[in-house]
C-alpha cells in the first residue's frame, strides 16, 4: 500500500466542515492539520461538509495555491434534522457516503477521523475490510465531562454510548493529553497503549509583536458561540452580581450570543458573529484578559488566539486547559460557577499593572510552543511511528 515505510505520505482526514463554511473549534483545527500537513508535502484527502450554498467551497478559502495542490477536497452534503439523535444520524449518513467516496480513491497510509465520521470506515474494517490504521478524534469528549442543567446531562447521556462504542472499536484514540487523556483512561476504560497525545496549535500569524501594556480601566473579552456549556449564564451572573465593575473594567463578548442572553449595561458589549481573523486579533488586542469560564472543553482554540495576541487568561480547569494556563499566565477556575468567576475578576481587577503586564508577557511566550508548524511536525512523527511500530 505504501512505498515509503519511514514517513506518512498520505493522510484521509474526516471532519463536520472546516471554516469559513462551518465554524467551531473542531473545524478550526480539521483546518489548520490539513493545511499544514499540506505544507510539508502530505497528501491529505479532505472529507468535510458542504452545506447548501457553499458556493466558493471548491475554493478552499485560506489555503494557499501550494497547499491546494496537496489537498483533494472532497466535500459531502450535510443532511441536518431535528427530532432527538440527529446529529449521530447525520454523522453517520455523512460517514456513509465518505467511505463509498473512498472507495473510489487512491490508497492512502492513515485515516484520521474527527468524531463520529469515520463510522463507516470501522465498521468496514471490523468484518475484514482491508483498511489502514484508523484514529479518531473527539476533541473535547464533552460528553464525559460534567454537565450544568439537566438538560445536557440527558443530551450527554444520549451521546456516550455512540461514541463509546466508536471510540472502543478505533485502533487508536487521539487525545489532547491532560484530563482529556484521563477521561479516555479513566472513564471510557481506553487502553494507554491505543491512545495518541497530541496537542492542539495556533495560527503563528495571529502572534502579535507584543502584548499591550495595561492602561485604564481592565478589559475583559470572551470570544465563542453561545453553547450551554461555556458558562456564559455564570459569568452574566457574575457581572449582574458585582455593579461596582461598571467602574472599573469593560466586557466584551464576541461570537453569536443570543439576544436575551445579552446584558444592556454600559460596560459590556456585543460584536455578533465575526469571521474575518484579522477583526477578531484586532479585539483581542485591545483586551487584558480573556475569559474561558466553560464546563467542559477540549484545549480551547479561543484560550491559545487570546495567547498569541498577549492575553492573561482565566479559564475553567477543564479538558486540556492546564496544559496552557497556570498562576504563571493567569487563573484557573477549579469549576464555572458565579462566585468562582467573581473572586477570578475581582483579582485581576486588584492586580497592579506590572503584575498583569507579566502575566500577559507570559502567555505571549508559551504560545510559541504551540504553532502548528510544529504540531503538525509532530503529527506527522507519531502517525508514521505508528506506521512502523
Amino acid at each position: 500500500m505504501r512505498g515509503d515505510t519511514t514517513s506518512l505520505q498520505s493522510i484521509a482526514l474526516l471532519t463536520p466542515g472546516i471554516p469559513p463554511y462551518v465554524t467551531g473549534g473542531m473545524q478550526r483545527h480539521s483546518f489548520n492539520l490539513a493545511k499544514h500537513l499540506a505544507q510539508l508535502g502530505v497528501k491529505v484527502d479532505l472529507y468535510h461538509i458542504m452545506n447548501s450554498g457553499d458556493q466558493t467551497l471548491d475554493d478552499l478559502i485560506g489555503m494557499t495555491a501550494k497547499e491546494r495542490r496537496n489537498i483533494t477536497n472532497l466535500a459531502i452534503p450535510w443532511h441536518a434534522g431535528r427530532w432527538p439523535g440527529h446529529y449521530i444520524r447525520s454523522l453517520k449518513r455523512f460517514s456513509r457516503a465518505a467511505y463509498d467516496l473512498y472507495q473510489t480513491r487512491p490508497p492512502v497510509d492513515f485515516i484520521l477521523a474527527k468524531s463520529l465520521t469515520g463510522w463507516s470506515f470501522v465498521a468496514a474494517k471490523q468484518q475484514g475490510a482491508i483498511l489502514p490504521l484508523i484514529a479518531v478524534n473527539f476533541h473535547g469528549y464533552e460528553m464525559f465531562q460534567p454537565r450544568p442543567t439537566l438538560y445536557t446531562m440527558i443530551e450527554a447521556a444520549m451521546l456516550r454510548p455512540a461514541f463509546q462504542s466508536h471510540a472502543n472499536s478505533a485502533d487508536y484514540v487521539v487525545s489532547y493529553g491532560g484530563r482529556v487523556t484521563d477521561i479516555l483512561s479513566e472513564r471510557m476504560g481506553i487502553d494507554q497503549s491505543r491512545i495518541i497525545e497530541i496537542p492542539g496549535g495556533t495560527d503563528p500569524a495571529l502572534y502579535a509583536a507584543a502584548p499591550t501594556p495595561t492602561l485604564g480601566k481592565r478589559k475583559f473579552v470572551f470570544l465563542g458561540r453561545y453553547e450551554r456549556r461555556k458558562g456564559i449564564e455564570e459569568l452574566n451572573a457574575s457581572i449582574l452580581r458585582n455593579p461596582n465593575w461598571s467602574e472599573r473594567c469593560e466586557f466584551r463578548f464576541i461570537g453569536a450570543i443570543p439576544s436575551h442572553r445579552r446584558l444592556n449595561l454600559p460596560h459590556v458589549s456585543y460584536t455578533g458573529e465575526l469571521r474575518d481573523p484579522d477583526k477578531i486579533q484586532a479585539y483581542l488586542k485591545e483586551a487584558d484578559v480573556l475569559l474561558c469560564p466553560s464546563h467542559a472543553e477540549g484545549m480551547p482554540n479561543v484560550i491559545m488566539e487570546g495567547m498569541a495576541a498577549g492575553l492573561a487568561i482565566m479559564a475553567t480547569d477543564v479538558g486540556a486547559v492546564r496544559l496552557l494556563v497556570s498562576e504563571d499566565n493567569g487563573i484557573v477556575l477549579p469549576l464555572s460557577s458565579c462566585e468562582a468567576i467573581s473572586i477570578a475578576v475581582e483579582n485581576f481587577l486588584t492586580m497592579p499593572d506590572e503584575a498583569l503586564d507579566h502575566l500577559k508577557r507570559t502567555s505571549h511566550d508559551r504560545i510559541r510552543g504551540f504553532f502548528w508548524p510544529a504540531i503538525a511536525e509532530l503529527t506527522r512523527a507519531t502517525l508514521s511511528n505508528l506506521l512502523t511500530s
